[in-house]
């Protein structure tokens, strides 16, 4: 049931915020603000790991958006969302830019929060930034003052290191959780219609996008890092676990760097629907727009394998500049997943990859919309011909891959 808000109580709610920030602003340059226990983290535990949920996306959907995408006919990059002058490149996993460190991301999801500025629309002139280590890269320059206006907002980072000279921006340390996100950004009176969300906490991302979704946030633009392998039509994201240990990804063993945060497809699943499209893939990173918006950028592909192909995987620099040859963004397996066309054959040779690179450290859920069972499960439905089920004497993911592709697992 949906509470109705009668202007005298929406009055008191603005005026609460407003009298919330007027006090942040007294506090001076102060940090860190303190978050409530109760909206800091998650308190319940699965004790079951993370899952990594993996699939196609409904082919329907793919051939709807492709209708409307100029595809591979059209401009791109896209001219006039880069920030001039460029950002300056920034040391990354200590290395210099020269050394591959750097900045490679080019078209700016705070440019396009200003295209849409100016054609008129209301804008809140509040942007979110979740994972805000360093110079926060995507909403900084609208923290900083951008085209003239200053932003205020939030920075969320449980690591400490995000700062802000603006002090109408909250600097938060504290985890980005699914149960408890929603709630912490209206404690701190984020509107809904906020103008930028940027999500890269290298994790659980899909699910805390999902849940400012399901709070009721609808920003105007939507800008995340991806899992960037994982080609369309590939829906990968991994799972939320409250014992999650978060680890930097030049530190894990190659093939487990791929397991973060969400791919395209993912994104593209959770976001078209709720009235989004996809208006661009810059390197490894993505921005989504709200529809209503996406004419102003002109005739450019906004289907997920044109926009990835354009952004991404046929894009000179990801071969040739430095900072993009890392295992975790071009491992050796997308090419060999892009050899494969047929889709379900692609996704089989996903699910091989996973399984083997995420060993005992997680569970992988079905691949069968809409991922309500595991792949243990399909397996045992797979061989249950009318009696009970038949398990493969290891139980276990490895084992049902083998059998699934003939391989005599046992």
């Amino acid at each position: 049931m949906r509470a109705n808000v009668t202007p005298r109580g929406a009055a008191k709610a603005a005026l609460i915020c407003l009298v919330a920030a007027a006090v942040l602003r007294r506090m001076g340059r102060g940090g860190e603000r303190s978050v409530p226990p109760e909206l800091a983290s998650d308190s319940a535990t699965n004790g079951l790991g993370y899952q990594i949920v993996l699939a196609n996306r409904d082919p329907a959907a793919l051939a709807s958006e492709a209708s409307q995408s100029c595809s591979g006919a059209c401009r791109y990059p896209i001219s006039g969302l880069a920030l001039s002058p460029p950002q300056e490149p920034y040391p990354f996993e200590g290395r210099t830019a020269d050394e591959g460190g750097g900045m490679s991301q080019q078209v700016h999801p705070s440019r396009a929060v200003g295209v849409i500025m100016d054609s008129g629309a209301h804008m809140s002139m509040q942007a979110v930034d979740i994972g805000a280590a360093g110079s926060s890269p995507e909403a900084g320059p609208l923290f900083a003052g951008f085209q003239g206006k200053q932003w205020a907002g939030v920075k969320i980072d449980p690591r400490g290191n995000a700062d802000s000279e603006n002090l109408r921006v909250r600097v938060l340390r504290a985890n980005a959780e699914p149960s408890s996100i929603a709630r912490l950004l209206t404690h701190h009176c984020v509107p809904k219609d906020v103008d930028l969300l940027k999500v890269d906490i290298d994790s659980y991302d899909w699910d805390v996008a999902r849940a400012l979704m399901d709070g009721g946030f609808r920003p105007k633009v939507f800008a995340a890092e991806v899992s960037i392998n994982f080609p369309p039509p590939v829906h990968m994201h991994i799972g939320f676990a409250a014992d999650y240990q978060w680890q930097q990804l030049g530190e894990r063993p190659q093939p487990q760097q791929l397991l973060v945060g969400s791919s395209v497809s993912a994104y593209s699943d959770l976001l078209r629907p709720l009235g989004y499209t996809l208006l661009c893939v810059d390197h490894y990173n993505v921005v989504y727009v709200q529809t209503q918006y996406i004419h102003l950028f002109g005739d450019i592909p906004t289907d997920d394998i044109s926009a990835w192909r354009a952004g991404w995987y046929d894009r000179p620099q990801r071969e040739l500049q430095k900072d993009l040859q890392k295992y975790w963004l071009n491992g050796p397996n997308q090419k060999a997943w892009m050899a494969v066309s047929d889709p379900k054959a692609r996704l089989l040779a996903v699910e091989r990859f996973v399984a083997e690179a995420n060993g005992l450290g997680g569970s992988i859920v079905s691949s069968t919309p809409p991922f309500s069972g595991t792949l243990k499960q399909r397996f045992a439905n797979m061989l249950r011909g009318g009696g009970e089920a038949q398990f493969c004497k290891y139980n276990c993911t490895r084992c049902y891959l083998g059998h699934r592709r003939g391989i005599g697992a046992d």
